[in-house]
């Protein structure tokens, strides 16, 4: 699945589910989390909450940038096809 999603003034191009292009070198590959009703207990979440996640991929390291609630692991690792190839 390839398209392109506008959100605000920046086009992205969207590679996955929750897999966008930033960049060359950036990916976001977060997860909504709609069912979450409270933030650290005190927050109230009318809208649920995202787990912000990236993929930052150099010449010779790459790196992922936070991930997201172990419930949402698989989803997760759902908007990671390529990750071997970036790692190896």
């Amino acid at each position: 699945m390839e398209s392109r999603v506008r959100i605000g003034k920046i086009t992205f191009q969207q590679t996955g589910k929750n897999m966008y292009d930033i960049s060359d070198a950036i990916r976001y590959a977060g997860v909504d989390d709609t069912g979450r009703k409270m933030f650290e207990s005190q927050y109230p979440l009318p809208s649920g909450m995202s787990y912000n996640s990236y993929v930052v991929s150099g010449s010779t390291h790459s790196a992922i940038l936070d991930s997201v609630d172990a419930e949402y692991g698989d989803e997760w690792l759902d908007n990671l096809p390529y990750l071997p190839t970036i790692l190896a």
